[in-house]
């Protein structure tokens, strides 16, 4: 019987220049990491690979988008997908 994937929540979320998924692999498999704008959009993609079991740690690091809210997904082979939240706030929407 397969474990359990684990998909963090984006954190620090709201961000301005970086946030952080922990995603937690009960087996080795094929793991694509896409985001989305809120519309659901392709945007960009942050991984796509074979990556072994355990945890692995996923940055995004949106440096040419504008503020606003992403959706990350993570799609594991044989696991189906997830989608986290992410906010941007650029750092001129901070002042």
């Amino acid at each position: 019987m397969p474990g359990t994937l684990v998909v963090s929540e984006a954190y620090p979320s709201p961000f301005s220049t970086s946030t952080m998924l922990r995603i937690t692999l009960p087996e080795s498999a094929w793991m694509t990491v896409t985001v989305h704008d809120k519309s659901g959009k392709y945007v960009m993609r942050l991984v796509s690979g074979c990556y072994p079991q355990g945890l692995h740690r996923v940055p995004f690091r949106p440096r040419r988008l504008s503020g606003g809210v992403y959706l990350v997904r993570v799609e594991v082979e044989g696991y189906g997908a997830v989608v986290r939240k992410a906010v941007h706030e650029r750092a001129t929407d901070l002042q």
